[in-house]
């Protein structure tokens, strides 16, 4: 029985991303107070499919640009990626940057199979554009520390500018041919999987994206 109990209460996650939500692992944890966090290892999205599909991970929350049919997707908030600068940049002081400027500069990129990098590349290919990738970080705070100090540039999700880039004074640009361009914050999950703790957990994050939207303070 309590073994039992134990597995249907642990709740096998990868989602690096909510940390970066002030208060929603705090929330989840108020809402599924049994509820044990066992964050699982991803090397790619296709990884994680496979995952969800053997019961290994219950519940899978990307940015990843891809459809999946045998999974439920639901979209938890758009976000908008940019262009990361530090203060020693040329282009520091500015909100935009050109493709060709952006193409001149070293890019620190993020490393590969993780999740970021596979937004990325799709976004890259869609514009058919090559960045100098000068480096490539194993960790998201590798990459602003190395864009902090040089001219490099990086490309994140902009609600970091509110939490660690801030501190470290990076600034974020739109590309100016291209405007604002976004990527989703997904939940993926499998309609098999019924664990008390998938379930929960699941209603926990939604309940906590659809009050964010409510106040209209999205980071």
């Amino acid at each position: 029985g309590r073994a039992r109990f134990e597995l249907d209460n642990t709740l096998n996650l990868f989602g690096p991303s909510l940390f970066a939500f002030p208060g929603l692992v705090d929330m989840v944890s108020q809402m599924c107070p049994s509820m044990t966090i066992s964050h699982i290892a991803v090397s790619s999205f296709q990884d994680a499919v496979d995952k969800i599909k053997d019961g290994t991970l219950d519940i899978l929350i990307t940015r990843t640009i891809q459809e999946c049919e045998a999974l439920t997707c639901i979209k938890l908030v758009s976000q908008e990626l940019m262009v990361f600068v530090g203060p020693s940049n040329p282009y520091y002081s500015r909100d935009e940057i050109t493709l060709t400027e952006f193409l001149s500069l070293p890019y620190v990129a993020p490393s590969y199979g993780t999740l970021l990098y596979e937004s990325t590349e799709a976004m890259f290919s869609e514009l058919n554009i090559h960045p100098h990738v000068f480096s490539r970080a194993s960790s998201t705070k590798d990459q602003l520390y190395a864009i902090a100090n040089s001219n490099c540039v990086a490309i994140h999700a902009r609600h970091l500018l509110t939490s660690s880039a801030s501190a470290m004074s990076l600034h974020g640009l739109r590309l100016k041919e291209i405007g604002p361009i976004h990527s989703n914050l997904n939940l993926y999950y499998s309609e098999g999987n019924c664990k008390p703790a998938r379930v929960d957990a699941t209603n926990a994050i939604i309940s906590y994206f659809e009050s964010l939207q409510n106040l209209s303070s999205l980071p």
